[in-house]
């Protein structure tokens, strides 16, 4: 129904005012399956429509009132069930400025002038919904006791190429080396100068505080035996 909505209406966004379905269609003999009601949530405007579904599962629509937006105004449908679980996959390998920018090119001319955004969230909208796809693979919702699984799981899998090796709670720590990466650096700085160099974001002193803060350190020694 929504697709169909879109096709005759791409400059409203709608919201539920009322719906009802009919449950025992045969002993009742209603020819009406599904009706609804629904509103254009943007200021001042009363546009409304009336929708209902026919026996033969036809889609009638009916509208009413005059599209009225303001120029400043946005507005965009919420993302939800299916619809979001498809833009999870989506944004998992893709930046949400991105799909933003090419959400926004697909937009007709009559939709962009309106203000409506259905189908083109806003970037807070689409980085939301990117941490929730990345926070579906966490071990665990604690982040020490899914640190301390990946740490067991990747030692397990194949200790020589687990890089996870010490977690520290006070102060919050994170040693990260493997066996093979402490053999590479080794040879390395025997012939040649080794620079270790750690790129990051600037933050603000207002959102310093915000942030949790970790300590990564690198450490390796030279000794005869390597464990």
């Amino acid at each position: 129904m929504i697709r169909g909505l879109r096709r005759a209406n791409s400059v409203c966004t709608f919201a539920f005012r009322s719906h009802w379905a009919s449950l025992n269609n045969d002993d009742s003999g209603k020819e009406v399956l599904f009706t609804c009601q629904r509103r254009c949530i943007f200021k001042g405007c009363k546009v409304t429509f009336t929708s209902h579904v026919d026996k033969n599962l036809q889609l009638h629509i009916k509208f009413k009132g005059t599209v009225r937006h303001a120029k400043t105004e946005k507005a965009c449908r919420y993302i939800r069930e299916s619809d979001r679980e498809a833009m999870k996959k989506v944004l998992k390998h893709k930046l949400p400025q991105l799909h933003y920018l090419e959400q926004m090119k697909k937009l007709d001319f009559e939709a962009l002038a309106s203000g409506c955004r259905d189908g083109c969230p806003s970037k807070d909208v689409l980085k939301q919904i990117r941490c929730e796809s990345r926070r579906i693979e966490t071990p665990d919702e604690n982040i020490w006791l899914a640190l301390h699984k990946i740490k067991t799981d990747q030692h397990q899998a194949s200790p020589s190429s687990a890089t996870l090796q010490v977690i520290m709670m006070e102060p919050p720590t994170l040693m990260f080396c493997s066996m093979e990466s402490i053999r590479v650096l080794r040879s390395i700085c025997k012939e040649d100068v080794m620079y270790i160099d750690a790129t990051g974001s600037v933050l603000l002193g207002n959102l310093i505080a915000m942030c949790m803060k970790w300590w990564f350190v690198i450490l390796w020694k030279e000794t005869r035996h390597w464990l």
